[in-house]
């Protein structure tokens, strides 16, 4: 028999039990299958709190499985995200620009894409409002008008960010992402991409991609781990990395927190 080391991590209790009520009543109150919270201190990378519950047979709920890191799926209108920034990091549009969404209908690649039922009233959108309403065609429309024929470049740009490799946070189990490299894409795949379709990411990916942008550009890596005791003796300190690259200016990311604010308002 050989004791165990103990290990200090980085989660604040307090903010821990906040996160697991608040993720509870609302999967409680929307009778999700399952959900996740993960709060990450933006400087550092240090996660304060990671909750994951999902819905058992009896229809409560418990901590069954680490859906930050493990799941992967398509992530949706978040990933639109990924698109603005892109378009602002190369300079080819601002927050004062604006686009016509045809009544949230558009046709890509041969296939119609609209807005889901929503924001038929509109016809040109800034970045800041067809970001805040979440439109499908804006965004679908931006890509497409400057990267066709320059897949290449958008894909570059994914890697930029970061978004095509995995985390490295020190807990197994992290799924690695899915973004198709530009030979494998179709006529609409821009398009699609634009909105968060044939891409997979887990939340903690999407989270950090985030977290770089409020960071003014910033990418750091999450970590868990503060110390390693052996007996009330440090053996082992773990500091917070950064993964040593800015994904974008400080202009770029200004902008985005600019139209991520109009979501909020």
């Amino acid at each position: 028999p050989k004791n165990g080391y103990d290990i200090i991590t980085t989660i604040d209790l307090g903010l821990q039990d906040i996160a697991e009520t608040s993720l509870l009543n609302s999967l409680t109150t929307s009778q999700a299958e399952f959900g996740c919270a993960v709060l990450m201190e933006v400087k550092t990378g240090a996660i304060k709190a990671i909750a994951n519950l999902g819905k058992n047979k009896s229809g409560s709920y418990s901590e069954n499985y680490n859906y930050a890191l493990g799941l992967s799926n398509e992530p949706g209108s978040v990933f639109k995200m990924a698109g603005y920034l892109s378009l602002f990091d190369d300079g080819f549009i601002t927050t004062s620009d604006s686009i016509n969404t045809n009544g949230a209908r558009g046709v890509f690649g041969g296939r119609v894409l609209t807005d889901d039922g929503h924001n038929e009233q509109y016809n040109f959108l800034t970045p800041g409002k067809a970001f805040a309403v979440s439109s499908n065609v804006a965004i679908a429309s931006w890509l497409t008008k400057y990267y066709t024929g320059k897949k290449e470049k958008y894909y570059a740009k994914l890697q930029q960010f970061g978004l095509t490799m995995p985390t490295h946070i020190d807990l197994k189990g992290e799924r690695k992402p899915f973004i198709n490299k530009p030979e494998n894409w179709s006529a609409m795949s821009l398009a699609w991409m634009a909105h968060g379709y044939e891409v997979k990411l887990t939340p903690l990916q999407i989270l950090a991609f985030y977290n770089a942008i409020v960071n003014n550009g910033n990418r750091v890596k999450p970590y868990l781990i503060q110390k390693v005791l052996n007996n009330g003796k440090t053996i082992r300190e773990y500091k917070p990395a950064s993964s040593s690259h800015i994904i974008c200016s400080e202009r770029a990311a200004a902008m985005a927190k600019e139209i991520m604010l109009r979501v909020v308002e």
